[in-house]
C-alpha cells in the first residue's frame, strides 16, 4: 500500500453525513482513494459499514490494493470515540484482507502521528498493554529493546508510574529527565494514571507543577503523589489548572506530605468527576480553602484525611448523610461536631480521645459493624439503641472499656459477634477496669450472641468475671475463642485453670474431643490439675500419641521412665482406644512393645501408628505375632522402621482400609503376597522399600485397592532380580517411584485409573503405560522413550500431563504422548532431578505431522525450569505454532543472569501464535 497522502480538499455538502450512512461500499481502483476515504471519514461520524472492493477488472496496475498486506495506517486528530472506533474496526477488518490467505492484520490509530507504525493483533496489543501497566515507568520503556514490534509499544501504556526509590545513588540525577521525555513522547489518547513516588531530591516543586499540568492536560483521571517525608525543601505549589476548569476527568486524587498553596484565580475548584481523595499529612492555605475544595466535589464518595501538625486545620465538621464507611483515628482530642444523622452507615471505626464522644456515637446508631477505642463510658447517654448493629468489636487498652461494654451491649439487641482486643499498648501503672454486675443481662446476650473472640486475654480476676458472666448467660453461644499473647507456659496454664469454670458447662464428649487434639498423652494428663471436673477426662481419652521425643524430661536418661510412664497409661486407662500412636527414638525392650500391643488388641484399637526413628534406634524393633491378634477391628495400620514377625497362618485384616508400610522388614516374598491377599478390604497402600528388607518380588495382589503409592530407594542393592507385581484392576491412584533399574509387572489394565505418577528407571515400561490408558491425569519420568508403551495404545481420556526433563529421551517421550492423546488440555514441563554434566541432552526432530491435540484441545502450557537450549526454543516454537486452542503459555526460568533472561523473552515474543488467544507470561 502507498504511504496515505494528505489532502486539503474540503468537502462542502450539507447531506453528505446522510448519504453515505448506507454506503456499502467503496471501489479502490482509483490511484487516490485512500484520500477520498479519509476525507469521506472525517465527515460521516454515523458511518457503521464501508467495504473495499475492487469492482473494475481495467483498473491501472497499482492503483489499488494489490495482493499485499497492510503494513501502516495514520489517521490523524483520531478522536478515539465509540464511532470512530467502530468504523475503524470494520474498516480495517475488511481492508486487511489480503488476496493470498494471510489472516488479517489490526493497526493501531494514532494521535497527531508524525510517522506510521505497526503493531501486533489488536487483541494481542490490549493484553500487552495491559500487563505493562502493571509496571514501574522506567520498566515499561526498557521493553522497547526486546523487537521492532515493541519499540513503541509503551507509549499507548495508559499508566504511569515513577519511583525515585529504584533508582541507584548516581542514578538519581537521571530520574527528572526521564520523566520529562517519558511524558512528552507518550502518545496514549488518555492518560489514565501518573504515580509520583518521590523524595526530597528527585524533584523540584517547579519540575511536579509541570508535570502536574501536563497530566491536566492529557485528560488524566488518577493521580497520586507521594513525597516521602521529609519533604521537599520549598513548597509545592499545584498548578492552579488541577483545581480549576482544566481537571473535569479526574477520578481520584491522592497526595502526601505536600503544601497546598491558594493561587488567585476567578475561576472555581471545579472536580465533578472526582470520587476519590486522599490527603494525608498535608498543609492547606486556611479552612476555607479545604472547605471550597471539598463543596467542589459533587460525586465524591471515598475521602480519607490524615492531619499533620501545622495544616492550618482543627478539628473535624462532618455533614454527610449519606456516608456508609466512617473511620476515624484521633488521639489529640480535637474538636469533631456531627451535624446529621448517617442513617445509611455500615462500618464505623472510633478510636478517639474525646471526653465527650456520644453526640457522634448518636448519629451512628444505623451502623452494622463497629469498632470502638473510647477514653471514658461516663454520661453515657440514655436512649441510644443500635438497633442494626451484628458485630461489635472493643478495645481493652482503656480503663473503663468494661464499662463501655456493658453499655453497648444493653443497647444492642441484635449483635451476634463479639471481639475483644488490645489494640494499644497500655501504660505501667495505668489504672485497669473494674467489673462490676449488671443488675440485668444484657438482650442480645440472652438472644442472639453466637460467637466470642477474646485476643490478648491476660486473666486478671476482672476478665474472667467478664468471661464467666458471658459464658454463663449466652444461651445461643457457638463459638467462643481465648488467646494469649504470653509465651511463658506456666502462665498461660494458669490462665486455662482459671477458666475451668467452663468444663462446668460443657458436655463430657466435647472435653474429650478437645483433650484428643492434643499433642502427646504428656499434655492430656497435664490437665488433671484443672479442676476436679478435669482430674479423671484423662483416662477416657480415646486417642493417645506417646512421644519420646517431645517432653525434656525424658532425654538424656534411662528409657525405664518413658516406658514406665506408657505402662502406668495404658493399664490406668478405662476406655476403648480408638486411635494408638507411638514415636519412638529410643530402643526399648521387645517386652515393652508386646505389653503396649497385647493392651491395644484389648482396648478393640482401629487406628494403630508405630514409627521408630532408625537414626537414633541401635537395634532393630521386632513387632511380636499379636499384633496380628487385633486384625479383627483395625481400620488404619502405619508402621514405620520395623520388623515383622512370621506366622505360619495369617488371619484375615478383614476391616484394614489403609496400610502404610514404611522401611519395613518382612520374612520374605511369600510373606508379604499373603499380608496383601488378607486384607480384603484395603483401599490405600503405601510402601516404600529399603536395603535389605529380605524381599525381591513385591506382589501387591488385592482386587479392592483404589490408591497405591510404591517406592524403591535409587540406593537398593540386591543380588537377584528385583522389582514390583501389580494387580489391582480397581486402582485409580498409582505413584510408581522406581530408580532402582528393578522392573514392573502389571497383571491386568486398570480401567478405572484416574491420576498415575511413573517415575521409573528401568527398560522398558511398556507394560505400566499401557495398562494406564483411561488415565486422566498423567505425570512422568522416564529413562527412555523407546517401547515406553506399546503401539495402538491411546491415552483417550488424558487430560493433563506432566513431563520430567531430565531424562535424554525426554523430546521424544513428549511427542508420542501428544501424539496419542486426542483430549488432552493441559501440559507441564519441569525438570525434577538432577542433570550429570556429561549426560547426553535430547535431539528434536520435527514430527512429520501435528498431533491431534495440538490442533483441537490443547489449552495451557507450563514450563518450568526453561533454559533456552536450541532443542527447548525448537519444541516451544512448535507447540505456539500449531497450537489452535492455546490460551495461556507461562515460562519460567531460574537464570539469575538479567541479560541471559532478556535474551530468553525476546527469543519466545517473536515466535508466531496460531491461537489468537494465546497469553504468554515468562518469569
Amino acid at each position: 500500500m502507498p504511504e496515505l497522502v494528505e489532502t486539503d480538499l474540503d468537502i462542502v455538502y450539507d447531506k453528505l453525513d446522510k448519504l453515505l450512512g448506507a454506503l456499502t461500499f467503496l471501489c479502490t481502483c482509483e490511484p487516490e482513494w485512500q484520500s477520498l476515504l479519509v476525507c469521506m471519514l472525517k465527515v460521516t461520524p454515523k458511518l457503521r459499514v464501508l467495504k473495499l472492493k475492487r469492482t473494475h477488472k481495467d483498473c491501472r496496475k497499482g492503483g489499488y490494493w494489490n495482493q499485499s498486506v497492510c503494513k501502516s495506517f495514520e489517521w490523524r486528530k483520531y478522536k478515539g470515540t465509540k464511532d470512530h472506533r467502530d468504523v475503524t474496526h470494520l474498516y480495517l477488518e475488511e481492508l486487511l484482507l489480503s488476496e493470498n490467505g494471510e489472516n488479517p492484520r489490526y493497526m493501531i490509530l494514532k494521535t497527531n502521528m508524525r510517522c506510521s507504525r505497526s503493531y501486533h493483533s489488536l487483541p494481542e496489543l490490549q493484553l500487552l498493554v495491559k500487563i505493562l501497566s502493571s509496571l514501574p515507568a522506567k520498566d515499561v520503556v526498557i521493553t522497547m529493546v526486546l523487537s521492532k514490534r515493541w519499540k513503541f509499544l509503551w507509549t499507548l501504556v495508559p499508566t504511569l508510574a515513577y519511583d525515585h526509590a529504584t533508582y541507584q545513588n548516581a542514578e538519581g540525577t537521571r530520574f527528572s529527565p526521564f520523566v520529562y521525555s517519558s511524558l512528552l513522547l507518550h502518545e496514549a489518547p488518555v492518560l489514565e494514571t501518573l504515580r509520583l513516588k518521590l523524595d526530597r531530591e528527585s524533584a523540584t516543586a517547579v519540575d511536579i507543577g509541570v508535570w502536574v499540568k501536563t497530566a491536566v492536560k492529557r485528560s488524566v483521571r488518577e493521580l497520586d503523589i507521594d513525597i516521602n517525608s521529609p519533604s521537599i525543601l520549598t513548597p509545592v505549589t499545584l498548578p492552579w489548572s488541577l483545581f480549576a476548569g482544566g481537571c473535569k476527568t479526574l477520578a481520584t486524587l491522592k497526595l502526601s506530605n505536600m503544601t497546598l498553596v491558594n493561587a488567585s484565580s476567578s475561576l472555581p475548584a471545579s472536580f465533578p468527576s472526582l470520587k476519590n481523595l486522599s490527603f494525608v499529612k498535608m498543609k492547606y492555605p486556611s479552612e476555607e480553602f479545604i472547605n471550597k475544595l471539598l463543596a467542589s466535589c459533587p460525586v465524591l464518595d471515598d475521602l480519607a484525611v490524615e492531619q499533620c501538625s501545622g495544616d492550618e486545620a482543627y478539628g473535624f465538621v462532618i455533614d454527610t448523610p449519606s456516608l456508609v464507611s466512617f473511620d476515624i483515628v484521633d488521639h489529640c482530642g480535637e474538636l469533631c461536631v456531627v451535624e446529621s444523622n448517617m442513617p445509611e452507615i455500615v462500618y464505623v471505626n472510633l478510636d478517639i480521645n474525646y471526653r465527650r464522644p456520644w453526640k457522634m456515637l448518636s448519629s451512628l446508631s444505623s451502623v452494622k459493624q463497629l469498632e470502638l477505642c473510647l477514653t471514658s463510658s461516663k454520661e453515657y447517654p440514655v436512649g441510644i439503641v443500635f438497633h442494626n448493629l451484628v458485630h461489635l468489636m472493643i478495645c481493652t487498652c482503656e480503663t473503663e472499656w468494661l464499662n463501655l461494654l456493658l453499655c453497648v451491649l444493653k443497647d444492642s439487641p441484635k449483635l451476634q459477634g463479639l471481639r475483644i482486643e488490645q489494640y494499644h499498648n497500655i501504660r505501667t501503672g495505668e489504672q485497669r477496669p473494674c467489673w462490676k454486675e449488671p443488675s440485668s443481662v444484657p438482650g442480645c446476650v440472652l438472644t442472639s450472641l453466637e460467637t466470642l473472640e477474646w485476643v490478648k486475654y491476660e486473666g486478671t480476676e476482672d476478665e474472667k468475671v467478664a468471661a464467666a458472666f458471658i459464658f454463663r448467660n449466652a444461651r445461643f453461644l457457638k463459638k467462643a475463642t481465648i488467646s494469649s499473647s504470653s509465651t511463658d507456659p506456666v502462665k498461660k496454664l494458669e490462665m486455662l485453670k482459671g477458666l475451668s469454670f467452663l468444663s462446668s458447662q460443657l458436655p463430657e464428649d466435647l472435653l474429650l474431643r478437645i483433650l484428643s487434639e492434643l499433642p502427646t498423652a504428656n499434655d492430656v494428663v497435664a490437665t488433671m490439675v484443672l479442676s476436679k471436673r478435669w482430674q479423671p477426662l484423662w483416662k477416657s481419652v480415646p486417642k493417645l500419641v506417646f512421644d519420646d521425643d517431645d517432653d525434656d524430661s525424658y532425654q538424656n536418661i534411662d528409657t525405664r521412665r518413658f516406658s514406665r510412664f506408657v505402662d502406668y497409661f495404658l493399664i490406668l486407662h478405662e476406655a476403648p482406644i480408638d486411635t494408638l500412636h507411638f514415636e519412638l527414638t529410643q530402643t526399648f525392650d521387645v517386652l515393652d512393645i508386646v505389653l503396649w500391643i497385647t493392651i491395644a488388641v484389648q482396648r478393640r484399637v482401629r487406628y494403630l501408628k508405630i514409627n521408630i526413628d532408625c537414626a537414633s534406634s541401635t537395634t532393630p524393633v521386632i513387632l511380636p505375632r499379636s499384633l496380628y491378634k487385633c486384625c479383627g477391628m483395625l481400620v488404619t495400620l502405619n508402621l514405620t522402621s520395623v520388623t515383622l514377625t512370621d506366622a505360619s497362618t495369617l488371619p484375615s485384616f478383614s476391616t484394614l482400609k489403609t496400610l502404610r508400610l514404611l522401611s519395613v522388614k518382612y520374612p520374605g516374598d511369600e510373606f508379604v503376597r499373603r499380608l496383601l491377599s488378607s486384607c480384603h478390604v484395603l483401599e490405600d497402600l503405601e510402601v516404600e522399600q529399603c536395603n535389605d528388607d529380605n524381599v525381591t518380588i513385591f506382589t501387591v495382589k488385592v482386587p479392592s485397592l483404589r490408591t497405591a503409592s510404591l517406592y524403591k530407594a535409587s540406593d537398593r542393592c540386591t543380588e537377584d532380580e528385583d522389582g514390583f507385581v501389580i494387580d489391582a484392576p480397581s486402582l485409580g491412584l498409582l505413584k510408581l517411584y522406581d530408580y532402582s533399574g528393578s522392573f514392573c509387572i502389571v497383571e491386568k489394565d486398570m480401567p478405572n485409573i484416574i491420576d498415575a505418577d511413573v517415575f521409573v528407571n528401568h527398560y522398558p515400561s511398556t507394560e505400566i503405560l499401557s495398562s494406564i490408558t483411561s488415565v486422566k491425569r498423567l505425570d512422568l519420568c522416564l529413562s527412555y522413550s523407546k517401547d515406553a508403551y506399546s503401539d495402538g495404545s491411546v491415552f483417550h481420556r488424558l487430560v493433563h500431563l506432566k513431563i520430567c526433563t531430565c531424562a535424554t529421551e525426554w523430546l521424544n517421550l513428549l511427542m508420542c504422548v501428544l501424539r496419542d492423546s486426542p483430549k488432552l488440555r493441559a501440559i507441564k514441563l519441569r525438570q525434577c532431578h538432577d542433570i550429570r554434566d556429561d549426560q547426553p541432552r535430547p535431539c528434536w526432530n520435527e514430527p512429520k505431522s501435528v498431533p491431534e491435540c495440538l490442533i483441537s484441545s490443547l489449552e495451557t502450557l507450563k514450563w518450568v525450569n526453561y533454559q533456552g537450549t536450541e532443542e527447548e526454543k525448537e519444541v516451544a516454537a512448535f507447540i505456539l505454532r500449531n497450537g489452535r486452542c492455546l490460551k495461556k503459555v507461562a515460562i519460567s526460568s531460574e537464570a539469575t543472569d538479567s541479560d541471559k533472561k532478556l535474551e530468553m523473552l525476546k527469543e519466545l515474543s517473536l515466535f508466531s501464535r496460531r491461537s489468537p488467544n494465546c497469553h504468554l507470561a515468562f518469569d
